[in-house]
């Protein structure tokens, strides 16, 4: 009789216990929540600035801009010739994730 509370303290304890996984949380996608200054590293160089209607690249072509336009789940890079489309999954934390069929790309918020 004693062992079964034992049994059953050590179940309850156990029961209360954390998770060891960390689950992401996705959250919906707001566009005043996209604009701001973004890095691929959490306290990297910053790699590109948002705006309300422009992306602004920070590193690779500083001074290029491109218009930028959000539908559903997914936000529209208009280039010259094309437009490049991801789809964005935006995540507690101030990060986001822009995924296309070949990759995904984690980038951070940069607080201003």
């Amino acid at each position: 009789m004693r062992h079964s509370y034992y049994l059953i303290t050590i179940l309850i304890f156990l029961s209360c216990k954390e998770p060891k996984t960390k689950y992401i949380i996705y959250k919906s996608i707001q566009k005043q929540d996209l604009q701001g200054t973004w890095s691929q590293t959490p306290t990297g160089s910053p790699t590109f600035k948002l705006d309300e209607t422009q992306l602004y690249f920070l590193e690779e072509e500083p001074g290029q801009k491109l218009p930028y336009s959000i539908l559903g789940d997914s936000i529209y890079f208009q280039f010259e010739n094309y437009t490049s489309a991801y789809k964005i999954q935006m995540m507690e934390g101030d990060s986001m994730r822009f995924i296309t069929e070949q990759s995904q790309t984690t980038y951070f918020k940069i607080p201003e």
